[in-house]
């Protein structure tokens, strides 16, 4: 109090006020990656009000699964919305059902809802990996490559799982590496639930996490069991009963996936 003795009135009110509406002191590489993220979000805006192709093959097949959920929803099925077996889980086409509950059924709403949700996901989990690992610039350079990459600007284009799994990868990446080798009982539980949505997008993401997790969990020692334990308790929790309801379909994607890879190898 004694720091504001002198001051008039209407002087203090204005400070507070400029101190409560005052930005986030973030890094400039920061606020950089946040403006890319933003013209990265524009121009698809951009895009989708020019484009008049209609989707077809994967993009169409993606688009009808969720046009399907939303109207499952919409009927009150939800236990059918949530157990595709397409054979692809449900996270990426709720927010697609989503878009369309807002928007309405067609092309545009269910690919805006994908890239306002997962864009700043994919930018947020690049810049912080890069961040820990190298520095604020790395983490910028991190998000430039990765949303100036010809094949995500094509996925975020049209309604896809790919780009969307590629952005729950980045942030559980970040999300891993934050639990300071799962010492951190708090960060380890977001990490869990961050995983298990990234499970629930589409079932490839375990083979980009589980070394994380492994390096993680052996490098933390003792100390890192009690964080390890809730990171595995919470992403089962999230994402287990999907995979207990469509076991059958996840166990034939593998087994056709490993066959595939064996025929491969004998022929050449």
């Amino acid at each position: 109090m004694a720091s504001d003795v002198g001051l008039p009135r209407s002087t203090l009110g204005t400070e507070r006020l400029r101190a409560d509406i005052r930005l986030p002191r973030w890094t400039a590489e920061a606020w950089g990656a946040i403006a890319l993220t933003a013209v990265f979000l524009a121009v698809s805006c951009w895009w989708l009000a020019v484009d008049r192709h209609v989707p077809i093959f994967d993009s169409g097949l993606h688009l009808e699964h969720a046009i399907d959920v939303n109207r499952d929803i919409g009927a009150g099925a939800l236990w059918k919305a949530l157990t595709l077996s397409k054979p692809y889980p449900p996270f990426a086409y709720l927010i697609g059902a989503l878009g369309i509950a807002i928007g309405g059924v067609g092309v545009v709403p269910p690919i805006l809802a994908e890239n306002f949700v997962f864009v700043p996901l994919l930018a947020l989990g690049c810049y912080r990996v890069g961040r820990l690992a190298f520095g604020s610039r790395a983490g910028l350079l991190a998000v430039l490559f990765a949303l100036g990459s010809p094949m995500i600007t094509a996925q975020f284009h049209v309604f896809m799982i790919d780009a969307p799994e590629t952005a729950m990868v980045a942030v559980s990446l970040w999300a891993i590496l934050a639990s300071q080798r799962f010492s951190h009982i708090g960060r380890s539980a977001l990490a869990g639930l961050i995983v298990g949505l990234g499970m629930l997008t589409k079932e490839p993401l375990v083979l980009f996490v589980c070394g994380p997790v492994a390096v993680s969990a052996i490098r933390g020692g003792r100390g890192a069991w009690r964080g390890l334990v809730t990171f595995l308790v919470i992403a089962f929790a999230v994402a287990g009963w999907w995979y207990i309801a469509q076991y059958s379909t996840v166990r034939s994607l593998g087994s056709e996936a490993a066959s595939s890879g064996h025929c491969r190898q004998r022929t050449q």
